[in-house]
């Protein structure tokens, strides 16, 4: 080790300005003690040598009153165009919604040839248009890739209606959701038609249906307006 620090050249033993800067600091004396009574004379004396040193050790040009104000109206004018930008985006976003709803009203309306609950009609309309505006968004987001038809039928749909019918557990939603998962598309609305054909050969109404029937009625007719939705996108 000896030699080592014989080997040293007479530089590399010297201490830098740092070292030197921070010997000083640490032995700089604590003479002065933190006014905890601000109303003692002592403290404005205190208080007035300490704004001295910090003018000294700052530049005031950079954070003068006329360039604090400059910065604080920019900031807030970056906030106005963003909080803009944000308004027009969710009002266009809105208005995009409301339409898809009042058009998946109208389109579940020309199908029906019973008597069916308005309020459901425009619950399956609202439900439908949230759960693939989600979809859609979360793609464009993150890029994900189309899920399997099963997949975007049968559990889709009931994600749709699971707020309608919450007296039937998820399973047995998914149960009375396969035969629109497993059939072509071309023949989804033919499944929809013979059931209110069905329905109304029989002079079969919403009230005098059982709890099952009213929720194979509700996922045909959210199913039908999830095609008219997935036209549209097409």
């Amino acid at each position: 080790m000896i030699t080592n620090i014989q080997q040293l050249h007479p530089l590399q033993l010297m201490p830098s300005s740092v070292d030197l800067e921070l010997l000083a600091t640490l032995l700089e004396p604590e003479d002065e003690t933190y006014p905890w009574n601000i109303y003692d004379e002592s403290a404005e004396e205190y208080f007035e040598n300490l704004e001295q040193q910090i003018e000294l050790q700052c530049n005031w040009e950079d954070i003068s009153e006329i360039g604090l104000e400059s910065r604080s109206i920019s900031f807030y004018e970056t906030l106005d165009s963003l909080w803009d930008q944000f308004s027009n985006e969710a009002q266009q976003e809105h208005i995009i919604y409301e339409k898809t709803v009042n058009y998946l009203q109208e389109v579940i309306k020309t199908i029906l040839t019973i008597s069916v609950p308005g309020n459901l009609i425009n619950n399956i309309a609202k439900k439908v248009t949230q759960v693939f505006s989600l979809e859609k968004a979360t793609h464009e987001k993150f890029n994900y890739g189309k899920s399997n038809y099963e997949k975007s039928t049968s559990e889709k749909l009931v994600e749709c209606v699971q707020s309608l019918l919450p007296n039937l557990d998820t399973d047995d939603l998914l149960v009375l959701a396969r035969p629109f998962a497993y059939s072509m598309r071309s023949q989804e609305s033919s499944i929809l038609i013979t059931m209110m054909n069905n329905l109304e050969n029989n002079h079969r109404d919403w009230v005098t249906l059982s709890e099952i029937e009213q929720a194979r009625l509700t996922l045909a007719l959210t199913d039908y307006a999830v095609q008219h939705l997935q036209n549209i996108g097409d």
